[in-house]
């Protein structure tokens, strides 16, 4: 029985000459323990003796001309977490070219390396992996040969837990942005700034957030920061042309930010940059042309919206505009070609996004502004088509509803009028020259009753709605007036009115 036991005893011996403890200490981002993180070792390569190891890319060339490695790996795979105190333990490892791999307590990989396992009793070969994550570098990332000196650690450290605290804030302003908490984002933009002043996107968001929450000066100050620090890097950018396209973006929104503080001269320079700088240099001409047509300078605008125009025809926004500056400027005609156009690119929009609210009203708005130019032209067989379609389209229905009410009156198609008026009001119950439109056609249609003209009973209803919501409106007078005939005619028609003298 003792001679089996030290055969035992000799048999172990091997196993354990090819087993290694691994430890080491892991400190998060700002230098701290990083409790919880998990560790895993996987076993990517064979070794069966000591020898030299690097960090890093420096494995390859330690392996080169060593017999007793090998890339066959068996796959294994060892794990463990983190204490308190951000060590850790791995027992009975076997010797091997390992990738290692830590991850942090929420799951985010934050570390990774190729490390030799071997016999401690090398002098080259080192079992405990200690990772500073604040001077570490990314996972991907080279680990950098040679020893840092205490400056360039506590500055690796410091650029590194600044970078941490970036990675967390912008987490943090995603949904401040998306529920437009403007207070919450404005506060998470200005600690990114303070962080890294360098980045011109931290600016855009800010100056956006500004321009919304009509604080225009700041935001044109914001825009102007992230425009200087944005042309520094087009010279080394690896796509200018996008590069080019965000600097021309804030130039626009300054210029807007400008325009809204009545600067339009130096808005107009930025929108003139902007175009110039722009590979599409659409949208610069389009605010451009926005900003002259609410100044009144039409003849300025129209050029800028054909430009914008020249420059991307499918946008049927810019049609609106320019065709309203024609329409303005007495340009009638080119005023219902512009819309005709516009009409066309709303509505293969429409085709492709048939639940777009936005351009279903910009398609009934440039209809029901082509039908009025046409009323007014006195073609209201043009202008008939114009307001139907507009009603089907627009947000506001009524309106292009009371439009064709009022020239199927003029057409004297009053059946027609009266149903128009009926959906202009289903529509806004509270118009009130729907009401006096439907009771006027109600008259035209009325009947002879006993001698008497009556009209139907409705009219005496529409009247006193028109009064109700427009006691002194336009028509109040007439309105009145109308009522008193209605209740003359009754008072004639009942028993115990006297005959008329004649």
């Amino acid at each position: 029985m003792k001679s089996y036991s030290i055969i035992l005893l000799v048999l172990l011996l091997p196993s354990q000459r090819w087993l290694a403890t691994v430890s080491g200490h892991i400190r998060d981002h700002d230098g701290k323990p990083l409790a919880g993180a998990q560790i895993t070792y996987t076993n990517v390569g064979q070794y069966t003796n000591g020898g030299a190891m690097d960090d890093g890319d420096a494995i390859k060339s330690s392996m080169q001309g060593r017999s007793q490695i090998n890339n066959t790996g068996n796959g294994r795979v060892y794990k463990t977490k983190t204490d308190k105190k951000g060590e850790f333990v791995i027992l009975g490892m076997m010797f091997g070219v390992y990738d290692i791999e830590i991850t942090d307590a929420e799951g985010k990989r934050v570390y990774s390396v190729k490390r030799l396992v071997g016999d401690n009793t090398d002098k080259d070969i080192s079992n405990v992996l200690n990772v500073d994550l604040s001077t570490a570098p990314p996972p991907g990332e080279p680990t950098p040969t040679g020893k840092m000196t205490k400056e360039q650690a506590a500055l690796a450290r410091h650029e590194s837990g600044n970078s941490a605290k970036i990675n967390r804030l912008n987490i943090d302003l995603r949904p401040a942005l998306a529920a437009h908490d403007w207070d919450q984002a404005t506060n998470l933009l200005q600690q990114l700034i303070a962080l890294d002043p360098d980045r011109w996107e931290f600016y855009q968001n800010l100056g956006t957030i500004q321009s919304n929450t009509g604080k225009y000066q700041e935001a044109a100050q914001n825009f102007q920061k992230g425009i200087e620090l944005a042309r520094k890097g087009l010279e080394n950018a690896s796509d200018s042309a996008k590069l080019k396209t965000d600097i021309s973006s804030m130039m626009i929104s300054e210029g807007d930010a400008l325009h809204r503080l009545d600067k339009l001269d130096d808005a107009m320079e930025l929108y003139k940059q902007a175009a110039e700088l722009a590979p599409q240099p659409a949208m610069a001409y389009f605010q451009a042309c926005n900003a002259q047509s609410n100044r009144g300078t039409r003849e300025v605008a129209i050029d800028l919206c054909s430009k914008a125009i020249a420059a991307d025809p499918n946008q049927w926004e810019f049609y609106q505009v320019l065709a309203g500056d024609q329409s303005a400027s007495g340009k009638s005609d080119d005023a219902i070609e512009t819309y005709e156009k516009g009409a066309e690119v709303a509505r293969k929009e429409l085709a492709a996004k048939p639940d777009s609210a936005l351009v279903k009203n910009g398609l009934g708005q440039m209809l029901n502004a082509e039908g009025n130019i046409y009323a007014q032209q006195s073609k209201y067989d043009l202008a008939i088509p114009a307001f139907a379609e507009s009603a089907k389209n627009s947000a506001y229905a009524a309106l292009p509803y009371f439009n064709l009410c009022a020239t199927y009156y003029n057409e004297k198609r009053l059946d027609e009028t009266v149903t128009a008026c009926d959906q202009a009001i289903a529509s806004d119950p509270t118009m009130s020259e729907a009401y006096y439109i439907k009771a006027a056609a109600l008259f035209g249609i009325g009947k002879l009753a006993g001698g008497k003209y009556a009209p139907p009973e409705e009219a005496r209803a529409s009247l006193n709605k028109y009064l109700e919501f427009a006691p002194f409106g336009q028509h109040a007078q007439l309105v009145r007036e109308m009522i008193d005939k209605l209740n003359e005619a009754n008072d004639a028609k009942s028993p115990t009115a006297k005959p008329a003298k004649k």
